[in-house]
């Protein structure tokens, strides 16, 4: 069985037997599920996608939805002080609110999710971290701060290589050469 599959049934699992996961994964299948919700192959790096495809993620009602969903989950969270699922969800919501253009909100939920996860032991978040990392360096350079844009990404490089994540590490090499 391939993680990508295990991932998905563990999600099914904990969204039928845990209450407060329900709407977290309801969020994820509207926001995967939605044609503007992911960063695509072909299309990975924000600066592929076109005016269009931005304008029509901003106004796409699943993401709409999906992001009530996330934001219920990080107050449901924070309040019951579970920093890891707080901090996924934060991050959900950066990964929506960048394709969606609004890159102010999204470096926003970013930050605050590596405020919450990079402190965690738990190895799972490492891949989350390395997410945060490197769409921050996206938006940075997107604002021409090719330093800030340099230390996010460096921070993102190294994780996805101790993890020998070979599509983080392609997705870098790209961005770098932009920077």
């Amino acid at each position: 069985m391939t993680t990508k599959f295990l991932t998905q049934l563990r999600g099914w699992f904990a969204s039928k037997l845990v209450p407060w996961f329900t709407p977290y994964w309801e969020a994820k299948k509207l926001h995967e599920g939605s044609p503007h919700g992911l960063f695509t192959k072909g299309k990975g790096l924000y600066r592929d996608l076109t005016p269009l495809e931005i304008e029509d993620a901003a106004h796409c009602p699943r993401l709409a939805r999906a992001i009530q969903l996330y934001q219920e989950c990080v107050e449901r969270e924070k309040d019951a002080e579970r920093l890891l699922n707080h901090g996924m969800a934060l991050h959900q919501i950066g990964l929506v609110r960048h394709r969606q253009g609004k890159l102010d909100t999204a470096q926003k939920a970013y930050e605050d999710a590596l405020a919450l996860l990079e402190d965690l032991p738990d190895a799972e978040v490492l891949p989350t971290i390395s997410t945060c990392h490197f769409r921050l360096a996206e938006i940075f350079l997107e604002h021409g701060n090719k330093r800030a844009a340099s230390e996010h990404l460096e921070k993102s490089y190294s994780i996805d290589e101790s993890l020998n994540d070979k599509g983080g590490l392609v997705m870098s090499s790209e961005l770098r050469r932009m920077i």
